[in-house]
């Protein structure tokens, strides 16, 4: 097992922060989600560190959230469901709320409101209230849908 490999470990940090802008840039946006899924893909059978799996679980939730940018809600249920098994164990509650909550969002915009219903219910059965703002702010906007 060993340590994790620094280089592998930022390039899967980094595969999900490149952001293009504007009307020009849809085509390569949607380049860069793609090249950022095929990084995920790939490294889903080798991550085996915690700092990996972490970068993998970020990635997935930063794929999650561009599906949703392009309205694609069932491919970001299921990104979102890919961060949160790569987040679990790893011990960073913020982000494990964070992709939780993105979760329930693209789960209640999905219409499975029962779904939402239950991530949200395993977050208030978590360690108490939500560490990060937007994760409950996340939370409050499924709620509400």
């Amino acid at each position: 097992m060993g340590s994790p490999k620094p280089q592998k470990t930022i390039s899967l940090y980094a595969a999900g922060f490149p952001a293009a802008d504007g009307p020009a840039a849809r085509t390569q946006d949607r380049e860069l989600v793609a090249q950022s899924r095929a990084i995920a893909v790939q490294a889903e059978s080798s991550t085996c560190g915690p700092a990996e799996r972490a970068a993998l679980g970020l990635l997935w939730c930063e794929l999650g959230v561009a599906a949703l940018a392009s309205m694609d809600v069932a491919d970001a249920r299921v990104s979102f469901a890919k961060a949160r098994q790569h987040l679990r164990d790893n011990g960073c509650r913020e982000f494990q709320d964070r992709a939780r909550a993105w979760q329930a969002l693209a789960e209640g915009l999905y219409g499975d409101l029962s779904a939402a219903s239950e991530l949200l219910a395993d977050q208030d059965q978590g360690a108490g209230a939500l560490v990060d703002p937007l994760s409950a702010r996340l939370a409050e906007l499924a709620t509400a849908h």
